[in-house]
């Protein structure tokens, strides 16, 4: 028999969300919290229907909305849609405001040669990360859910959402790895009555599984029951434009054991347990250092070996991403064995039959994510795209770079190339052809030069390449 659990890891999740705020913000924003309203206190109110979309209450009605934010607001608006990602519960669900509030939060709202953003109640400068109104309501935001599908397959394949009630509040059967299609725009006169126009813009919200950046752990018994082998491994990893491979791990502890990062590599850790008092004690916890090892009686626990290795998306039911794990023993009796040469066939047998399933998540493609650096790390670099305007063709290299770790040296300053090179058609071209193998479909914007890029396939969200880097043919 084997026995399954999952642990989550919140409070990394919790402070990577705090870390990714401006600390000087929200040092003022501590100072006066209980004078406004929390974004979860405001949604109690509920969502107002509106047409074809939902408009997402805020933390202040019209009537409490200061004037800066009105005067702000004003004019034409063009937004810059980010890319927003939220966690699925572990019952399924997802509620309508996180995902409103991931939309909204990673907005930007470009006005008069501004650029603004929005955390809770307020409305953040972008240049300088300032307060300039604490009372900005999301309920400016008209956003419209219009369909969701599986990481990895196309818009069109998109189904309309299902929800748990009428109002529309909590989307159900949210399994993870999933992609919301949405729109928004603002058009609200009541709170901000100096509006002209406002951009409509359309995009995905990456729902993640509720296991994203946590630790699997598998415990698979064999012998009498008293004996087993746990497996520690990632729950999901990161599509890197190839298959995924496993990476090594020290060995299993309670505290430790591996990192529970979307990665792009599944790392697993292992170790043998006996029972004792009704609790599972490592067997020889100091006798290996990685995830496959050959130990001195003869006992080899090999490397896994991964199946499905680029199925994006994928359920853990419908041909999801999993690994094997094979051991093999010497015939002959060892000292100081571990096991009896019947409980090392038994240990064989139950792992000959155990699958360890994981979840491969598409990557993120945004503007923030684009370099045109080589020796800035974790985005992707670009030197130089040429366009030629009379075949709408795009030529020139686009990679995810990382810093290439050496353990024997501390010297980690030299970039990596991750996974392959962005493959990249035209819209028109990928529509008509629906290339499984398109990493990013463009546009070209024949007044600003810029090229946009629209993740597709194992890839998700759009990014913008400035148009000082390509060059028009």
């Amino acid at each position: 028999m084997r026995s399954r659990t999952k642990k989550l890891l919140s409070v990394l999740l919790a402070a990577s969300l705090v870390l990714s705020f401006n600390s000087a913000a929200f040092a003022d924003e501590a100072a006066d919290e209980a004078a406004v309203l929390s974004a979860d206190e405001a949604f109690e109110a509920g969502l107002q229907s509106v047409s074809d979309g939902w408009l997402f209450m805020g933390e202040e009605d019209a009537s409490t909305n200061d004037a800066d934010a009105e005067k702000i607001m004003s004019g034409s608006i063009t937004i810059t849609k980010g890319v927003p990602e939220v966690w699925v519960s572990q019952n399924g669900t997802t509620e309508a405001k996180e995902i409103h509030s991931a939309i909204i939060e990673n907005m930007e709202f470009n006005v008069s040669g501004n650029t603004y953003y929005a955390r809770g109640n307020r409305l953040y400068k972008k240049s300088d990360d300032s307060v300039v109104s604490k009372k900005f309501s999301y309920n400016s935001v008209k956003i419209s859910l219009n369909g969701i599908r599986q990481a990895g397959a196309d818009l069109k394949d998109a189904k309309g959402i299902e929800y748990t009630d009428n109002k529309k509040t909590i989307l159900k059967d949210t399994k993870g790895n999933q992609l919301v299609n949405y729109t928004a725009t603002i058009d609200n006169k009541a709170l901000l009555p100096y509006l002209k126009d406002c951009t409509t813009v359309a995009g995905d919200v990456f729902l993640k599984t509720y296991y994203s950046g946590s630790v699997s752990e598998e415990r698979v018994t064999f012998g009498d029951g008293n004996l087993a082998v746990l497996i520690r491994y990632d729950a999901s990893v990161e599509y890197r434009g190839k298959n995924v491979s496993p990476t090594s791990h020290f060995i299993a502890s309670d505290n430790d054991s591996v990192s529970g990062e979307v990665d792009g590599a599944v790392g697993v850790s292992a170790r043998l347990e006996k029972k004792v008092s009704g609790n599972w004690v490592p067997m020889d916890g100091k006798r290996s250092e990685s995830y496959y090892w050959k130990d001195t009686t003869g006992i080899t626990i090999k490397k896994p070996k991964i199946y499905n290795g680029k199925r994006v998306g994928a359920y853990y039911e419908s041909g999801a991403p999993y690994f094997t794990v094979k051991v093999t023993y010497k015939k002959k009796q060892m000292p100081n064995d571990l096991l009896t040469q019947e409980q090392k066939a038994s240990l064989k047998s139950a792992l000959t039959g155990a699958k360890f399933t994981f979840t491969i998540e598409p990557r993120k493609l945004s503007t923030d994510m684009v370099t045109y650096n080589k020796y800035e790390t974790g985005k992707y670099y670009v030197k130089k795209f040429t366009y030629n305007s009379a075949k709408n063709t795009l030529k020139g290299n686009m990679q995810y770079r990382k810093l290439k770790g050496n353990k024997s040296t501390l010297n980690v300053r030299k970039a990596k190339k991750v996974g392959k090179k962005l493959s990249i058609l035209s819209k028109n071209v990928y529509e008509s052809k629906n290339n499984k193998k398109t990493d990013a479909y463009f546009e070209y914007d024949s007044n600003t030069k810029e090229v946009t890029l629209t993740g597709v396939n194992g890839y998700y969200g759009t990014a913008v390449i400035n148009g000082d880097h390509v060059k028009v043919k």
